[in-house]
């Protein structure tokens, strides 16, 4: 007779820059699925940046991360207009903003990756990226999941 049961193993750490957390679940299966593919999005390139890959491998995963970006912010300005939020002017002027700031950082890396302070542009996403979901995003939840009316 077992008078101890093991204890659970250990919860793997993340190495990833952004590690995902339940927290930041909106309760909308493919926002939340958008959503955590930016996480990867944005660690695909800190993993690239950290491994020292080659700017032509770094250059596509900027690529890859401002395409997703605005296929995201598509989908999500549709489930607002939709949802009729009544924020859906300022959400779209964020989005717009974000989508600038990250061609902005693409065009500087291409013009001098060697210059290029991949930790600013790190942080800078991170930042942005945990601030909207946190805010701006949980804001238009009760009107999508129609729990709240304009």
């Amino acid at each position: 007779m077992k008078l101890f049961a093991a204890p659970p193993p250990p919860a793997k750490v993340s190495d990833d820059f952004m590690p995902w957390k339940d927290g930041y679940k909106l309760g909308i299966r493919s926002v939340d699925s958008d959503h955590r593919m930016l996480f990867e999005l944005v660690n695909n390139f800190e993993r690239s940046v950290r491994k020292k890959e080659s700017t032509a491998q770094i250059s596509v995963t900027i690529d890859a991360l401002e395409n997703y970006v605005a296929e995201h912010f598509d989908r999500e300005e549709k489930y607002l207009a939709a949802a009729r939020y009544p924020g859906l002017g300022a959400h779209k002027a964020m989005h717009r903003d974000l989508k600038q700031d990250i061609q902005d950082y693409k065009y500087d890396f291409h013009d001098m990756p060697e210059d290029f302070d991949t930790g600013e542009f790190l942080n800078f996403l991170r930042d942005w990226l945990k601030d909207h979901i946190q805010s701006e995003d949980f804001a238009y939840v009760p009107y999508v999941k129609g729990e709240k009316k304009a």
